[in-house]
């Protein structure tokens, strides 16, 4: 499904900063974080249900307020890795 959105400057750039690191086009940036930040926040999803209807609670031991910090850390980990193999 195709779609349009309007995001700040920052979070463009942001998004392309991860396309150009991980080496993956800006759309499939934004659908990866996305995908991760609505598993992590949204309500449990059964997948055997089409209609899009939500099961249960939120997961325990998420904090969504935390996500940011895990990002910066995972982005520091792919920009070692990808220096280590360049040097």
């Amino acid at each position: 499904m195709k779609t349009s959105l309007n995001l700040d400057e920052d979070i463009v750039a942001a998004l392309q900063e991860r396309a150009d690191l991980v080496g993956i086009t800006l759309e499939q940036a934004a659908n990866d974080v996305l995908s991760v930040w609505l598993d992590l926040t949204v309500p449990y999803r059964d997948p055997q249900q089409r209609n899009g209807t939500y099961a249960g609670g939120v997961q325990p031991g998420v904090d969504p307020l935390k996500l940011s910090k895990v990002d910066t850390e995972l982005m520091n980990e792919e920009f070692l890795a990808k220096s280590a193999r360049s040097s």
